[in-house]
């Protein structure tokens, strides 16, 4: 199967360092008419294999999120053409919300197992790792913790010791004695 139909919902993750279960829950009445800021207040998540709406992130804030012309692009690329406010902007290919395990066991995984890329030192790539990919990207490009930590939807403690600290001791050499 040709799994082409997804690529803006992963391009995006990579993009938003998002949640997949709010991008899965996202919403083009969460848009700024021109596509250039994006509001995270809702979600989609499975619950006993069942999809569910809520209406709150995983940590309960609210955030805008500014778009880079590249993103901006991408979302008015896709939107339609008078889309209504509740359509899903990532809908599945049958248009209905997108089963974050169906989307990860199909698609995810087919596509980085045929590029090699699905696992690493034992440890199996999931949608979730371009989150971690955008963080430490940005965290990379010198933007502070608690800037990320707002574009995220997380905390700058979080921040600190998941992403900052690794990246910190993969540079930093003990002093000669």
């Amino acid at each position: 199967m040709n799994y082409q139909h997804y690529a803006p919902f992963v391009k995006f993750l990579f993009w938003t360092g998002c949640r997949p279960c709010e991008a899965i829950g996202l919403r083009w009445g969460s848009f700024t008419s021109d596509c250039s800021r994006i509001h995270f207040h809702e979600s989609i998540v499975e619950v006993s294999g069942k999809l569910v709406r809520r209406e709150e992130t995983k940590t309960r804030v609210k955030r805008w999120f500014s778009c880079t012309p590249k993103l901006q692009a991408l979302l008015q690329s896709i939107r339609p053409e008078a889309p209504h406010l509740d359509t899903l902007v990532f809908p599945s290919v049958k248009g209905g919300a997108i089963g974050e395990t169906n989307f990860a066991d199909r698609a995810w995984k087919t596509v980085l197992t045929n590029l090699r890329l699905y696992e690493k030192d034992g440890v199996k790539m999931t949608p979730y790792n371009c989150r971690d990919t955008f963080i430490t990207l940005q965290a990379v490009q010198g933007n502070s913790s608690t800037t990320i930590a707002k574009w995220v939807g997380s905390s700058s403690k979080v921040v600190e010791e998941k992403y900052l600290d690794k990246l910190k001791l993969e540079h930093l050499r003990p002093t000669e004695i």
